[in-house]
């Protein structure tokens, strides 16, 4: 029941960004496409959970229409056997985004609804998810710097064949992001998330921090980073997990 109550809230507190972005947009950008491919020493979810313990390739395609984006993202393992599907991930994501008017300020808003393919991750065990999520942020500029705090919920359900229990995961953190030249930016993101208690384990907090870098080689954007993941107590058995990788982004 708390789940459902959460959720709800959620929705409708977005919501209000929705309609903020409905009357303000009239001039919505048009028809975008994007899409990105990556190597990654590991999987590592949200909330510290790993996925997959070895090199993965990651590949996202996204349509923007408007205020709306519609998504396809893929976790593929890098080693496993001919004709092996474990550890496959397929996630299709829908987002709207819009703005919430607080006195002479405009937070973003981001409502998403996304349905997480986990059986082939779990060895053929059905656990396919449906999660809603909410973030809100506040763009700031700090001389040459911009920096961005926000404020994430997440709250997943299962299907009903899943085993997957369900749970929520909470995250506060900040961006930042600075340009050392015209093409390349250094990026960095610290957060901290609490779960509740997703995937069978005792509700845990767990630090994040991700340093990358963007460099512009075209219309390509290519995106080196490092990333680590550290819970504050052991009593899930996580350990703080280190993730490096490379990104390869284009758009028209």
């Amino acid at each position: 029941m708390k789940k459902v109550i959460l959720m709800c809230g959620v929705i409708l507190a977005a919501s209000v960004g929705i309609v903020s972005a409905a009357n303000e947009d009239t001039n919505a950008s048009p028809i975008s496409v994007s899409t990105d491919v990556g190597i990654y020493s590991k999987y590592v979810g949200i909330g510290g959970t790993v996925f997959e313990n070895h090199p993965v390739e990651q590949a996202s395609v996204n349509l923007g229409l408007g205020p709306i984006s519609l998504g396809l993202w893929n976790n593929a393992s890098l080693e496993r056997q001919a004709g092996e599907t474990s550890g496959d991930e397929v996630d299709y994501t829908f987002v709207y985004a819009g703005v919430i008017p607080v006195g002479n300020y405009a937070l973003n808003s981001e409502l998403g609804l996304a349905y997480y393919d986990l059986s082939k991750v779990f060895h053929g065990r059905e656990n396919n998810v449906l999660a809603y999520s909410w973030r809100v942020s506040k763009d700031c500029q700090i001389q040459n710097a911009k920096l961005q705090p926000y404020f994430r919920v997440e709250a997943d359900t299962p299907d009903n064949r899943s085993s997957f229990s369900g749970g929520t995961f909470l995250t506060v953190g900040t961006k930042c992001e600075a340009a050392l030249n015209s093409k390349i930016k250094v990026t960095e993101d610290v957060s901290f998330t609490r779960d509740d208690g997703n995937y069978g384990n005792n509700p845990e907090t767990i630090l994040g921090w991700k340093l990358g870098f963007q460099g512009t080689v075209g219309k390509w954007i290519i995106s080196p980073s490092f990333s680590l993941s550290h819970p504050f107590s052991n009593e899930n058995g996580r350990n703080t997990e280190m993730v490096g990788g490379i990104d390869f982004a284009t758009g028209f």
